[in-house]
């Protein structure tokens, strides 16, 4: 059988090492030592998963790893200014907001925001419109308010 863990690790290390993500990489656990095997592994980011198409490329072990889209992240840091500034303008309070650290830039992926505005907690929830990081998010308290910004 092949060492998938030590599969996991490189590949984790190369997005690292391109991406600048920490990701969680899974791989099959039982996967045969065998030249032209295919499989796929998942790197896990704090919001999504990327498929990472590996092949063994000769019986002792050796693999080729690669994406077929590239991997591109969230500007998330940009989603949190703009849930500071929308609440700054509607509702006149400094708030701080933080969202989860990595999120995949992908249509469709929805996560949780976090203000915290007078030491109380308001979540927002967040969900990317296309996969060029346009975001629309939602106050989740009373009537809340329905923004959208570019990320």
């Amino acid at each position: 059988m092949l060492d998938t863990a030590t599969v996991e690790r490189a590949i984790a290390a190369s997005i690292l090492a391109q991406h600048d993500l920490n990701t969680k990489v899974s791989c099959p656990p039982e996967v045969p030592r065998r030249a032209g095997v295919h499989f796929v592994c998942t790197a896990g980011l704090d919001v999504g998963a990327y498929p990472v198409e590996v092949t063994e490329t000769n019986g002792g072990g050796r693999v080729r790893y690669e994406d077929r889209a590239p991997l591109a992240a969230l500007d998330v840091a940009r989603v949190e200014r703009a849930i500071e500034r929308s609440i700054r303008s509607q509702r006149r309070l400094a708030a701080t907001v933080t969202c989860p650290a990595e999120v995949i830039r992908r249509a469709g992926v929805a996560f949780t925001c976090t203000a915290d505005v007078n030491r109380r907690r308001y979540p927002f929830s967040v969900i990317e419109v296309d996969g060029s990081g346009h975001v629309r998010y939602v106050g989740r308290r009373r009537s809340g308010h329905d923004s959208q910004v570019s990320g």
